[in-house]
């Protein structure tokens, strides 16, 4: 059975528009163990400062020790410049105006954020990319309770994206390979799962309300780690 991380293992954080162009954060120490997530607006009408605020807000976790790259699937990482550093994941998630950034002392590290929305064509697409239990678990009891089956739809999709960013991976391709075993408790606000292929990594999936968009939505976050 996956294990939830406890509320005391991830720490909030907050940006502004002030903030984005400010030197200094309120930043708690980032400890092994536990997961800093960073929420903000993200604004098309002026991308580079968001772009901008994400390079610095690195360099405060950076501190001269990790160089900033990216894989061959365009996910970004940090690599070690000395070999006895700890490692620092980090991943980057965004979803209508909402943009979330994760750092952790981990070995692999991976963020979803996804709006609730209604999924057209959900069973089809479920049936083409999700495992049998998968597609039972959205479906089940369900058949004339949309707004279920899209909760259940957006909270799967968000585990298994989650779960392909921590490995580094590409989602249309490793889609069917990042299975999932739910367990209970049987909720659109929680869900307890494990990986069937990667069983060291903790998921996580919870529903939330945007806190800092300028209009209010609700949304899955989905975070897998390996510690």
């Amino acid at each position: 059975m996956g294990k939830f991380l406890k509320n005391e293992e991830i720490l909030e954080f907050f940006w502004d528009d002030k903030s984005q162009t400010s030197s200094s954060f309120p930043l708690k120490p980032l400890e092994v163990g536990l997961i800093h997530l960073w929420y903000g607006r993200r604004r098309k009408e002026d991308l580079r400062s968001g772009v901008q605020y994400f390079h610095n807000l690195i360099e405060k976790y950076n501190n001269g020790r990790y160089r900033l790259l990216r894989n061959e699937n365009g996910k970004p990482i940090l690599e070690k410049i000395k070999a006895d550093t700890l490692n620092l994941a980090l991943s980057i998630s965004h979803t209508d105006d909402l943009i979330v950034v994760a750092f952790a002392y981990a070995h692999n590290l991976g963020l979803d954020v996804e709006k609730l929305r209604e999924v057209s064509r959900s069973e089809k697409v479920a049936k083409r990319y999700f495992s049998e239990q998968e597609f039972f678990y959205i479906f089940e009891n369900a058949e004339n309770d949309e707004i279920l089956r899209n909760h259940r739809f957006v909270q799967i999709w968000t585990l298994k994206e989650a779960l392909i960013k921590s490995q580094g991976g590409n989602l249309l391709l490793d889609i069917k390979e990042a299975e999932l075993n739910i367990g209970g408790p049987d909720s659109t606000k929680e869900i307890c799962v494990t990986s069937a292929n990667w069983p060291q990594i903790i998921l996580n999936s919870r529903l939330k309300s945007s806190p800092c968009s300028e209009k209010t939505f609700s949304y899955y976050q989905a975070i897998a780690v390996e510690f």
